[in-house]
């Protein structure tokens, strides 16, 4: 009989632990839903071309690494078409940049790359101005910069000083 008890209370723990521990792993295995951290950047554009253009910038933000997370593996923030006269000076600020991404399962930093494209609707070649990947922090070095729009050899180019 006392076997018997030993043996009921040894099912019934077994039973209580394995319960506990199926609960704990179904808590685990759905992965939240993303909190992503995002900025603003501003800067300022000068034409100096001598034509009336307009210029679309692009900021796109990439995760290289997935692992089958929900985080997003590209986003882009874009100033719209900003027209600029002659001479003209503008500020331009655009929102809603992407730097990282957070699950309870995954974290990402976001790397950027800046594309600027400057035109006037066909006198003259589009500029082709790409920063190149930017890696944590290196964003800021853009905030605040000034560019020149300037036409060289019937082609646009985007200047950063």
């Amino acid at each position: 009989m006392k076997r018997k008890n030993v043996s009921i209370i040894g099912a019934f723990v077994a039973l209580i632990g394995m319960v506990f521990f199926m609960s704990s792993c179904k808590g685990q295995a759905d992965e939240t839903e993303p909190v992503y951290k995002r900025t603003n950047m501003t800067f300022e554009l000068e034409n100096k071309s001598g034509v009336q253009c307009s210029v679309v910038v692009s900021i796109i933000a990439s995760n290289s690494i997935s692992n089958d997370s929900k985080l997003a593996k590209e986003d882009t923030a874009t100033s719209g078409v900003i027209s600029l006269n002659v001479g003209e000076k503008k500020t331009v600020t655009i929102n809603g940049i992407l730097l990282s991404g957070t699950t309870n399962k995954s974290s990402r930093d976001y790397i950027h790359l800046i594309k600027m494209v400057a035109s006037d609707g066909g006198a003259h070649f589009p500029s082709d101005y790409t920063s190149g990947w930017l890696q944590k922090g290196d964003l800021k070095t853009f905030d605040n910069a000034h560019f020149d729009i300037k036409i060289t050899s019937a082609k646009f180019d985007i200047i950063k000083h």
